[in-house]
């Protein structure tokens, strides 16, 4: 009995092993190795950051950039534009964490950010993140308290800031901000009504907002406006207000119809300033200005007045009556363009610019086709500029630029431009603007060997761009 289990034993084992041998057999017959079984390794590859974020009326002066660890990078990179689809540009900095703080950011601006990561083992650069976009809790603008408008009421209102849960408003009589709010509101306001008692009317207010988001952050003081309920006696407001838009580049003259008023005030902000100020703090007795403060007025600025009138107490003289503010008047100098460019191209230099006030939107070109643009053209920088030619304002390319191409220019040559209105008055010359070389355009990389061979592939395979 023993005997046959024995045999039987072996006979197994016998059997177990010539199949064995013919598995192997068949394998090596078919090549069936480890590589078959799972193919081939798989090129190195890294990921991009995953979770990235940008914060959104998280802090008043930055924008905090997070993201997750990319398993394997080094360091990171971070480009920054002005609109998802791009384009971007390099911020040339290398994050060796999973944070960072761009405070360079204005008030309104909502840029948008792509991160990638890079490996130094590797040598690999990974895919790009998706795009985010982020903004600060901005400060509100264009806050204007009503002037006059009412003896029981003003009105303050303010631009919606993105994000914002609410706003704290402060009044003063000074132009002091208080520590503390005088009211808050929530995120959906954009406007305060103050009731103004008997004993306040004609006391000038001053006003501030601060926008605050929903951890209790709040953004910087905004520009104070001043205003102010109607007391009896006041005059009525000023009239036909008027300012010249491009007449002339160095002053803006005002003029406005009197009313019953012992003299005037004269305020004026900007597109760069909103604060209101009273320029004419001696108050004037005639019902024209001429603005021509060099120390406040710009090139390629706009500013806007705004009359009041006061009438003096007749038993006590040194009582004042101030009235409700005129409708405002916007003025201009004639301004020479400020972002003048220019590049070489084949056979010549293209040169662009922006439309300046008075020649920018629609209208003003209709209204202005009798302003040009006298392009000069010089040797060197400082050297006697000679006209090339003369073109309409209304003359603009697809982008909204004006734009001309000097066929034939040879080196060395510098370019600027003088702006002309209808009644022959001329701008101060524009910055001078030599031109570049242009910049080489649609350039690609592949994963093919370039003419000649000589060059080796990265560790994605791709070759080097040879430019020339």
């Amino acid at each position: 009995m023993k005997r046959l289990l024995m045999l039987l034993i072996t006979i197994l084992l016998l059997m177990s092993c010539r199949d064995m041998m013919n598995f192997i057999s068949e394998s090596d017959s078919e090549n069936a190795y480890l590589d078959d079984l799972f193919g081939p390794d798989d090129p190195p590859s890294l990921k991009s950051p995953d979770e990235f974020r940008a914060s959104r009326a998280g802090y008043p002066d930055k924008i905090l950039l997070q993201w997750d660890s990319s398993k394997g990078a080094d360091y990171y990179e971070l480009e920054k534009g002005d609109l998802k689809e791009g384009p971007f540009t390099d911020m040339g900095i290398k994050i060796y964490g999973n944070s960072f703080e761009d405070r360079a950011v204005e008030n309104g601006e909502k840029p948008w950010y792509r991160l990638r990561a890079y490996s130094r083992s590797l040598d690999l650069y990974s895919p790009y993140s998706e795009a985010v976009c982020g903004y600060l809790l901005s400060t509100p603008g264009a806050v204007k308290a009503s002037k006059g408008a009412s003896t029981q009421n003003i009105l303050l209102v303010w631009e919606e800031v993105s994000g914002a849960s609410g706003y704290d408003i402060y009044r003063s009589t000074d132009k002091v901000a208080p520590n503390n709010p005088y009211k808050s509101v929530s995120g959906i306001e954009s406007s305060y009504l103050f009731t103004i008692s008997e004993s306040n009317q004609g006391v000038e207010f001053y006003f501030w907002v601060r926008s605050r988001n929903s951890q209790g952050s709040c953004s910087e003081f905004s520009s104070y406006s001043m205003g102010f309920a109607l007391c009896e006696g006041a005059p009525p407001r000023p009239e036909n207000l008027t300012a010249q838009q491009g007449a002339s580049r160095d002053s803006i003259k005002l003029s406005w119809t009197e009313p019953e008023a012992d003299f005037f005030y004269v305020y004026r902000w900007s597109d760069y300033n909103s604060q209101e100020e009273n320029i004419t703090p001696g108050g004037l007795s005639e019902t024209t200005y001429t603005d021509s403060d060099t120390d406040a007025l710009r090139s390629g600025a706009r500013y806007y007045y705004s009359i009041q009138g006061v009438k003096k107490d007749e038993a006590e003289p040194a009582v004042h009556y101030k009235g409700a503010f005129s409708e405002t008047a916007e003025g201009y100098l004639l301004s020479p363009p400020s972002d003048l460019g220019s590049h070489w191209r084949s056979g010549g230099v293209d040169l662009s610019w922006s439309g300046v006030p008075g020649a920018f939107t629609p209208d003003e070109i209709m209204n202005h086709k009798d302003w040009s643009y006298r392009i000069e053209y010089a040797g060197s920088a400082s050297g006697s500029f000679s006209a090339l030619t003369t073109i309409s304002v209304g003359e603009t390319d697809s982008a909204g630029k004006v734009s001309y191409r000097h066929l034939g220019a040879s080196a060395p040559i510098f370019y600027r431009i003088v702006t002309q209105n209808g009644m022959g008055a001329e701008s101060t010359p524009s910055s001078v603007d030599e031109p570049v070389t242009g910049a080489v355009g649609n350039l690609s990389a592949g994963q093919n060997s370039p003419p000649g061979g000589g060059e080796s592939a990265n560790t994605s395979g791709v070759y080097p761009v040879h430019l020339s």
